[in-house]
C-alpha cells in the first residue's frame, strides 16, 4: 500500500467510458485520490485507430495519485459542474496558446476531461444530485462530457481545428 506520502503516478488511455470506470473505481475505493493531470505528446498510437469517438488523439495523460488522508467534504453536483466550468474558463488561455500549434479537438477533450476527473476525485463519495443520491463514476463521466459538450464550442469563422469555450 501507498505511504501517506507516496505518490502513484501512470498513464492510462482509452475511449470507453467502461473502461475508466473500472479503473477510477479501483483507485478511489483503493483511498487515492487524483492530484493532478498532466498532457505529454504521445509517442506511440493507441489501441486500434487512436481516436477518442471519431478523432484522433495524440496526448497521453500523466495521472497522479495520493493517498486520501481525510473525509471528502459533501458537495453538490451543482457546485461540482461549476468549479468544473470555472476551471475550463482558466484553462482558456493555455489551450488557445497549444492550438496554435496545432491541438485537436480530440486532445483538448483528453485534456480537459483529465482536469475535470481531479475535481470529482477529490469529493469522490461525497457528491449528491438535486435528489440528495450519491453520483457515481459512470453518472460522473457522462455528467463531465455533456460539460465538455456544452461548453467546448468550435469556431466555424477561423481556420480550421480552433476552439473557443462557451461563454468565454
Amino acid at each position: 500500500m501507498l505511504k501517506d506520502g507516496g505518490t502513484l503516478a501512470f498513464s492510462f488511455h482509452h475511449s470507453q467510458d467502461e473502461a475508466w470506470i473500472g479503473v477510477l473505481r479501483s483507485l478511489f475505493d483503493a483511498g487515492l485520490v487524483l492530484v493532478a493531470t498532466y498532457p505529454i505528446r504521445s509517442d506511440e498510437t493507441k489501441g486500434e485507430s487512436g481516436d477518442f469517438g471519431s478523432r484522433k488523439i495524440e496526448y497521453d495523460i500523466i495521472h497522479v495519485c495520493r493517498k486520501r488522508l481525510a473525509e471528502p467534504e459533501r458537495v453538490s453536483w451543482a457546485s461540482m459542474r461549476r468549479w468544473m466550468k470555472e476551471e475550463l474558463a482558466r484553462l482558456h488561455g493555455l489551450l488557445q496558446h497549444y492550438q496554435k500549434q496545432d491541438l485537436s479537438e480530440a486532445d483538448v477533450r483528453v485534456i480537459l476531461r483529465g482536469k475535470a476527473l481531479e475535481y470529482y476525485s477529490r469529493h469522490y463519495g461525497a457528491i449528491f444530485t438535486g435528489e440528495d443520491e450519491p453520483l457515481g463514476i459512470k453518472d460522473a463521466l457522462i455528467g463531465i462530457n455533456g460539460i465538455l459538450e456544452e461548453e467546448l464550442v468550435w469556431c466555424q469563422n477561423a481556420r480550421p481545428g480552433p476552439f473557443c469555450l462557451h461563454g468565454l
